[in-house]
């Protein structure tokens, strides 16, 4: 059983006003940040909603409707809070800050804080994506500013972290902040032109992938693309997305995403939510009676982002998989969406689907600390062990082939597995 190890930390005096829930700071620029605790979140999010409502934002991650929902399951277990920025008493920015005992490296406890929704147990993680901030064009950047600046003032976390956002809106950060380093992860999509058919677009793709697409449409003919609006409709292309996936899943010796049933609860409610605003919507693919797959659209700025899915097992020549990732991306097209993306993650099927790259940046900054010398010293270990375990096999191989020659097919069978890639999907991935 692994040991997890928890360091105390001397933590800096409380804020001056956190009996009230909130604090007060100047920003430059005019604006004025209040930083709200629990007990004032109600008036944060009046404010927070009637700054959605002047932005018309469509951004679906920074919305009141994913915050709100998202406090109700994970909040408890974090140390969430608000902040707004407002100027001459208009609200020019909200955003969720989240600090978190929940995340590790090996057996040692961090303590994190994040921008947004993020910092919960890795097993219940939404793994949010396309992260941003909900402001004004003007006021954006210098609130960004402030609140990093504000939090590198605490002494107290070990991390923080900016999970899921686009470089660009990092930019003015990370060009001030050369402490934060960054993992990029690819995010296939396809940008739709208005004029374009379904047959130019399938005409833009590789002679392979339009010959796999071809192939299922015929054997698949007859199949009808579902497009649940209404939250009953939703409900029950859910339960039957939650029950492909966990079998698919299951299958291959893995929990799937749904075997949390926080992650599972936070969806049902959400759906609730953003289904009948028009920021979600399920698609089912059918054939008679035959579910062939379901698919979880976010509905994020006019793009249909891939969020989860699931489908019938693989056959031999038929790929339900592949079927239904490409009947969803034409009923995006068809339902007048900008964009499908499949959200982060490299697979070879995602880009032979798709005919553009975009990128996310997972921004990380890291205190120096004696527990960041504990993991590095115990990575150095570890990496040390592997290189002793692996010259040891080589050094027995040798003796072994000295006594004994291995047969061809022997041989070839171990071509062909240190050919093979490691899997490296996910159950968040949409393969």
């Amino acid at each position: 059983m692994q040991t997890m190890i928890s360091i105390p930390e001397s933590r800096p005096a409380p804020l001056s006003s956190k009996e009230s829930g909130l604090s007060e700071r100047p920003a430059v620029k005019g604006l004025r940040l209040t930083w709200h605790r629990r007990h004032t979140f109600p008036e944060a999010l009046a404010k927070w909603r009637e700054l959605e409502a002047r932005l018309q934002w469509r951004a679906v991650t920074s919305s009141t409707r994913w915050t709100e929902t998202w406090l109700k399951q994970y909040g408890d277990q974090l140390s969430p809070e608000i902040v707004i920025a407002e100027e001459a008493g208009i609200v020019r920015g909200a955003l969720l800050v989240v600090t978190s005992e929940r995340q590790f490296e090996g057996p040692i406890r961090l303590r994190t804080v994040h921008l947004g929704t993020a910092g919960e147990t890795d097993t219940d993680s939404v793994i949010v994506e396309y992260n941003t901030i909900c402001a004004d064009e003007g006021s954006r950047v210098p609130f960004l500013n402030e609140v990093v600046a504000t939090l590198a003032q605490r002494q107290t976390w070990d991390e923080l972290r900016l999970d899921g956002f686009t470089e660009r809106d990092l930019s003015p950060i990370l060009e001030h902040r050369p402490q934060f380093t960054l993992r990029r992860r690819p995010c296939y999509h396809t940008q739709f032109v208005a004029t374009d058919s379904a047959a130019s677009v399938i005409e833009q793709l590789t002679a392979q992938a339009r010959r796999a697409i071809r192939r299922n449409l015929r054997m698949y003919e007859g199949a009808t693309t579902e497009w649940a609006t209404t939250i009953d409709h939703a409900h029950n292309v859910f339960d039957d997305l939650i029950r492909l996936h966990q079998a698919r899943w299951i299958a291959e010796g893995k929990p799937g995403a749904y075997a949390s049933e926080q992650f599972t609860q936070f969806h049902r409610e959400l759906l609730e939510e953003l289904v009948p605003a028009g920021r979600a919507v399920f698609v089912r693919i059918r054939k008679g009676e035959e579910v062939i797959g379901c698919s979880h659209l976010l509905i994020d700025r006019g793009r249909g982002l891939l969020y989860q899915s699931g489908h019938a097992p693989h056959e031999s020549q038929r790929s339900p998989g592949l079927l239904t990732d490409w009947l969803t991306l034409m009923a995006c097209k068809e339902h007048g969406l900008e964009a499908f993306d499949f959200m982060a993650g490299e697979t070879y099927h995602k880009r032979r689907l798709t005919l553009h790259t975009d990128e996310l940046v997972w921004a990380r900054w890291i205190r120096p600390s004696w527990k960041r010398i504990v993991i590095d010293r115990l990575r150095d270990f570890k990496r040390l062990s592997q290189n002793w375990w692996a010259q040891c096999r080589t050094n027995q191989c040798r003796t072994d082939s000295g006594s004994a020659e291995a047969s061809p097919k022997a041989e070839v069978d171990e071509n062909n597995a240190a050919d093979t890639p490691a899997a490296t999907s996910t159950p968040r991935a949409s393969e």
